[in-house]
């Protein structure tokens, strides 16, 4: 998509390099009461993931995909 964004380090306010920082952005959408899907131990939010930080269902964590 191409937006370009920049980071605080929260410590000290100060701005990170421009244009090298690497952010996602999930949305998740939910039914009035519904409550929020919460991460695993390995940080996966959704089922049948392998490896570590992974959103959605059946994906390959980085250290699974080498």
């Amino acid at each position: 998509m191409g937006i370009s964004v920049s980071a605080i380090r929260v410590s000290n306010l100060d701005i990170m390099t421009p244009r090298f920082t690497e952010i996602l952005v999930a949305v998740a959408y939910l039914k009035a009461g519904q409550k929020v899907c919460t991460t695993d131990d390995s940080g996966n939010i959704g089922s049948g993931n392998k490896g570590k930080t992974n959103f959605g269902t059946k994906n390959l964590g980085k250290e699974q995909q080498r």
